[in-house]
């Protein structure tokens, strides 16, 4: 692999990938900067208003909704999982109750990063696969 997995890779300027820290959406509110994470390992999901953390919550499902108020406005985040199969997400931010903007992510926009992704997902889990098979082979051999 040619490029670093733990660097974000760009995919606009708006949405970014990188294996350790996973999916962010960047939005500008105002001059301010509010981005939205989604760890591609643990289903957490992050709210950040510039550099400071406003909210955090764990999603098990397709679907999450944050909402925390900022110098007086209150916001909302909405996540989803459009499509399990191509990665297709969208999140949307909503201030005082008015749609402010989508932005969208896919595997299908970048393959080249995607398959990196995928590919070190694969290996992990061939690794696993054959250590176990080994573990089961030497405590459970005649």
């Amino acid at each position: 692999m040619n490029t670093q997995l733990n660097k974000a890779l760009s995919l606009n300027n708006e949405t970014e990938i990188s294996f350790a820290q996973g999916v962010s959406f960047n939005f500008t509110d105002e001059e301010k900067k509010i981005t939205v994470s989604r760890s591609l390992h643990s289903g957490k999901d992050n709210v950040l208003v510039g550099q400071k953390k406003v909210s955090s919550k764990y999603s098990c499902g397709f679907n999450s909704c944050q909402e925390f108020n900022h110098q007086g406005v209150d916001y909302e985040v909405e996540l989803k999982v459009e499509n399990v199969i191509t990665r297709r997400m969208s999140c949307t931010l909503i201030k005082d109750g008015a749609h402010l903007k989508t932005l969208y992510f896919s595997w299908a926009d970048n393959k080249k990063q995607s398959l990196e992704i995928m590919s070190v997902y694969f290996l992990f889990g061939m690794a696993c696969g054959f250590g176990a098979a080994y573990v089961n082979g030497q405590f459970f051999a005649g």
